[in-house]
């Protein structure tokens, strides 16, 4: 994208001194034209040394410098671009008396110095925008991946089948689930939710709204009343839990997805685990 603006700032800035060039032979002019035609090469010089080193800053953008001379220059051209052509026109308009012509090129200058002024603001302010915006999606996608990494493998039926074997066999069965606190990371940047998109938020609030009914269930499993239920109540709660734990497996890849670009995204396919089933659960 900066390339392209570039070349079309060249092509534009190039118009003017070839529109002098190519114009032919001009009527005598008077000292005060003479002068603002004056101001305006030096202006297209001073114009063109800019891009040029706005050119080689971008080249040698690797070392801090050549960083700093590019965020400079790309001001410089920005400003250059707003009041290359005001300028031009007044200096050009013979009509105008020098006092006001000049008036005219300052007014120029402050207006445009104002609107540069607003515009840098706003891409500071969109930069750092996205900045947050990246540190929450990586923050956020990193914890739903390590739980998400600790289910992969599960075979869901297989567990399902093992647990009701369990609890026929032995009416006193009690599974065991460990805790796990798989929103902590989360809980830090849930106020800077909003600079996600819709469609991510969607995604990762599905996926944490569920891991909390999940660790609720938990402690019900875990709990005195639980104990003293029936088998077929244990058994039903307990596969029902096995059946979210999987939902909740299902959204945290559509999270991951939601969260990342492509070429992550790939990665993260490219790097999943090769291994048995796992025949323990989540967390066993």
């Amino acid at each position: 994208m900066m390339r392209i603006g570039v070349c079309i700032f060249v092509v534009v800035t190039a118009i003017i001194p070839v529109k002098i060039v190519f114009a032919g032979p001009q009527p005598l002019q008077t000292p005060e034209v003479l002068e603002n035609g004056t101001t305006v090469l030096l202006f297209l010089l001073a114009l063109f040394l800019v891009l040029l080193v706005f050119v080689v800053s971008y080249f040698l953008r690797r070392f801090l410098a050549a960083r700093l001379a590019l965020r400079v220059t790309t001001v410089l051209l920005f400003v250059a671009a707003i009041v290359a052509f005001p300028l031009f026109a007044i200096a050009s308009n013979s009509s105008l008396k020098t006092g006001i012509s000049q008036a005219l090129i300052a007014a120029t200058v402050v207006a445009s110095g104002w609107l540069v002024t607003f515009l840098v603001q706003e891409y500071r302010e969109e930069s750092e925008r996205q900045r947050r915006r990246i540190d929450v999606q990586r923050a956020v996608r990193t914890e739903i991946e390590l739980h998400y990494r600790d289910v992969e493998d599960t075979d869901w039926n297989g567990l399902k089948s093992r647990m009701d074997a369990d609890f026929t066999n032995d009416k006193a069965y009690r599974p065991f689930i460990p805790r796990r606190e798989r929103d902590r990371y989360f809980s830090v940047v849930i106020d800077s939710i909003d600079l996600l998109s819709d469609t991510q938020i969607v995604d990762v609030m599905r996926y944490y709204e569920l891991v909390g009914r999940l660790e609720l269930m938990n402690a019900d499993l875990r709990s005195e009343n639980y104990k003293e239920m029936g088998t077929d109540r244990k058994k039903a709660m307990a596969l029902r839990f096995l059946a979210l734990e999987e939902t909740a497996a299902k959204y945290a890849h559509a999270a991951i997805r939601s969260l990342s670009n492509e070429s992550y995204f790939r990665s993260f396919l490219a790097n999943k685990k090769v291994s048995e089933p796992n025949k323990k659960g989540p967390g066993q």
